[in-house]
């Protein structure tokens, strides 16, 4: 259940844009966000300007190149996509989470890169619609609200983004791939008992006068 799943052979220009993609996961994790220059990416490459646009065009065309890349070295090592039904998410998360782990600087790069410049990737569209149709084969008589608000929230715990957020949290490897495991398990055994998130309105608690509010501190 890779977070970036497709396993196409490399093209054929691959020594280059290996380089351009591995001088880009360096320029993220080294702190080139949120305005990091394709000048710096080609500089890192030992390519030229040109050479990196005539590869990839946008920065859509190099986040999608990055995913790809990190996706086929995942599965190259044994990494799960999306599996049939609910019952085999535990243990993809629990393999996926610790090969991430194994490939950090490339994972934390695509997720930081995919947030920062607020740009999605056609492969996590594809799979939250893979969640979407999981959650929906384990369950009966459930509502299209309840059912996408599932799938969303087992699709975020799966996420190379979650794996990020917990070790930005302080957790190492093994608590990472320990809290997100049992997480998915919760909530894939919700789903089999059909407790999903119901279509009653949410109410805000109310502040008590005088008590600062969020935007006041």
């Amino acid at each position: 259940m890779t977070e970036h799943s497709d396993t196409s052979p490399p093209p054929a220009s691959a020594p280059t844009t290996d380089r351009i993609i591995d001088a880009l996961v360096d320029v993220i994790c080294d702190g080139g966000l949120p305005g990091f220059s394709v000048q710096e990416v080609a500089d890192r490459a030992g390519v030229s300007h040109r050479t990196v646009y005539r590869h990839f065009p946008t920065r859509e065309a190099l986040l999608e190149a990055l995913s790809v890349a990190v996706g086929r070295r995942m599965a190259a090592r044994g990494g799960h996509d999306v599996p049939d039904d609910v019952d085999g998410l535990p243990d993809a998360v629990r393999t996926n989470f610790a090969l991430f782990s194994r490939d950090a600087r490339a994972a934390e790069a695509g997720v930081r890169f995919g947030v920062g410049a607020a740009l999605r990737t056609a492969g996590q569209g594809r799979r939250s619609e893979r969640f979407l149709d999981v959650v929906a084969s384990a369950t009966t008589d459930a509502d299209p609200d309840s059912i996408l608000a599932a799938a969303a929230m087992l699709r975020h715990v799966a996420s190379s983004r979650t794996w990020l957020d917990l070790h930005d949290l302080g957790l190492d490897d093994e608590a990472a791939v320990r809290a997100a495991t049992w997480a998915t398990a919760v909530l894939v055994d919700a789903v089999r008992d059909g407790r999903l998130p119901g279509p009653e309105p949410v109410t805000t608690p109310s502040i008590p006068e005088g008590e600062p509010r969020d935007d006041d501190r």
